[in-house]
């Protein structure tokens, strides 16, 4: 509760003439309906903007700073946007926590799912924060939202055939990294959501590599390896195998 609710016109004179109250006191402005100030006991003085957010029923009221980070003229244009943006049945918190998940990196989002406690054991935890700071690193500091499957398929496919040196093929490894990754995307897509409250992640990393490996064919049960992560499972045809089929047959016949 407020000790006291005032309705003028918000100027930077009448601002520098306020004096705190023994509770917090609000000053709503008379140009803009919704904009307003509050003066905390402490003489904390913050703007602020309050609105219904339209078809939702739902009122916000949301800080939009400090009195000397932002003029009374500055904090007014931003109040505006703000009651826009509700007017369109959207609540600025959302945008503004959607904004905060579509930064968050790979990097934080590993370090939030490893140092959850009681989790993971450390044995776990290490093997994922590894994998990030060395099959990942690249993508450590970058948006995970931004790390694409083409980015993902591409890097699958390196450590597939030159491994994590640039040496010698490691399908065991980018298989295991690509398993890591798919559960920290999970996990964001769980933590994070857009403003729609649909999940950060709309997508994970390809199923498709799932199917590197040893596979048999499902037309004459040979067994063959595939290094393939878009290739159905039939064989090529060596060793004695079906001779399998062209590709655009192959994939025809799975659909």
């Amino acid at each position: 509760m407020s000790s006291k609710t005032k309705r003028v016109k918000l100027t930077k004179s009448y601002v520098d003439k306020v004096r705190p109250g023994e509770k917090d006191d609000f000053h709503w402005d008379t140009e803009v309906k919704g904009f307003g100030l509050r003066v905390t006991p402490t003489g904390k003085t913050t703007f602020i903007v309050q609105g219904r957010v339209e078809g939702s029923g739902k009122e916000a009221r949301i800080t939009v700073g400090p009195y000397g980070v932002f003029t009374v003229d500055q904090a007014r244009d931003v109040a505006r946007e703000h009651l826009r943006t509700m007017r369109m049945g959207t609540d600025p918190r959302d945008l503004k926590r959607q904004d905060e998940a579509m930064a968050v990196t790979l990097g934080k989002v590993c370090e939030s799912y490893v140092t959850r406690p009681g989790k993971l054991k450390k044995s776990t935890a290490d093997e994922y924060q590894r994998q990030v700071d060395k099959v990942f690193a690249d993508w450590k500091d970058k948006p995970i939202v931004a790390i694409t499957e083409d980015d993902v398929r591409k890097r699958h496919r390196e450590i597939m055939e030159h491994g994590l040196e640039g040496k010698r093929a490691a399908p065991a490894s980018a298989n295991s990294a690509m398993v890591t990754l798919r559960i920290l995307c999970n996990f964001a897509g769980r933590q994070y959501r857009r403003a729609d409250g649909s999940p950060l992640i709309q997508r994970n990393p390809p199923r498709v590599v799932r199917r590197v490996g040893w596979q048999r064919c499902m037309k004459c049960s040979k067994p063959f390896w595939s290094g393939d992560v878009v290739r159905l499972r039939l064989c090529d045809g060596q060793d004695g195998g079906c001779r399998g089929e062209p590709i655009a047959r192959q994939q025809k016949r799975s659909e």
